[in-house]
């Protein structure tokens, strides 16, 4: 009795201490990830988000990560924004969403905004390039933004169930075109194998449409009405 009686208080004693180590590791995390955030004072900054409402919510910028563009000497990095979380402290605490990107063109680097403020939101931006390349090599022909502009549902945030616009750019982020506003889901794009056009196919109200566009000049080629769609089920 007395042997399983030193047993079991050596049991409990060792998954106390294993319970210590697991709260002192989460401790030590919560720690460091706040040490990280204050080393980086020039990375983040906290402003207010204006919406269609009367209030406005606390967001932190915070820069990405560099992105190359193929085949061209240009690079960009995407103006990330979050919700500040108090409880915790790191970077990683919430989702980041696009704001802005900053273009980087050239040996010299020369910078530019692709917008003047950074109240809208980057769902995506995509190097179109055609499946047809030599030697493996598929540089970018252009850039296709996919953004939402203002908060259309009233809900008091910018998201996906927002009405959607597109625009084209050139690979420097210049040249810069809104070709199509209102969508409300972006289906699917293809470059043609010559490298010349883009057809966009997406759903606007009730309609599927394809629409054909120059990645020389944006101008829209041609449109076709694919079906009409119920929005009921």
């Amino acid at each position: 009795m007395e042997h399983n009686r030193f047993f079991d208080v050596v049991s409990r004693i060792n998954a106390l201490l294993l319970l210590m180590l697991l709260v002192g590791g989460v401790i030590l995390f919560s720690v460091l990830g706040f040490q990280s955030e204050q080393r980086q004072p020039g990375r983040t900054v906290e402003v207010s988000e204006h919406m269609n409402t009367q209030d406005s919510q606390k967001i932190e910028l915070h820069m990405g990560n560099i992105q190359h563009v193929s085949g061209h000497d240009v690079h960009y990095v995407e103006l990330q924004s979050k919700k500040p979380n108090r409880k915790f402290s790191s970077a990683y605490a919430s989702h980041s969403q696009t704001r802005n990107i900053l273009f980087f063109v050239g040996e010299e680097m020369q910078s530019h905004w692709l917008y003047d403020h950074h109240r809208q939101l980057v769902h995506s931006i995509i190097n179109l390039q055609h499946d047809y390349s030599r030697n493996g090599k598929r540089p970018t022909l252009a850039l296709l933004v996919k953004l939402t502009k203002e908060d259309t549902n009233k809900d008091g945030k910018l998201s996906e169930a927002d009405e959607q616009s597109m625009a084209l750019m050139h690979v420097d982020g210049t040249g810069y075109q809104e070709i199509e506003t209102g969508i409300q889901h972006f289906i699917d794009h293809k470059v043609a194998e010559d490298g010349k056009t883009l057809v966009l196919l997406m759903q606007a109200g009730t309609k599927v449409i394809f629409k054909k566009y120059s990645l020389e000049t944006f101008e829209k080629l041609a449109e076709r009405v694919v079906t009409e769609v119920s929005i009921k089920i």
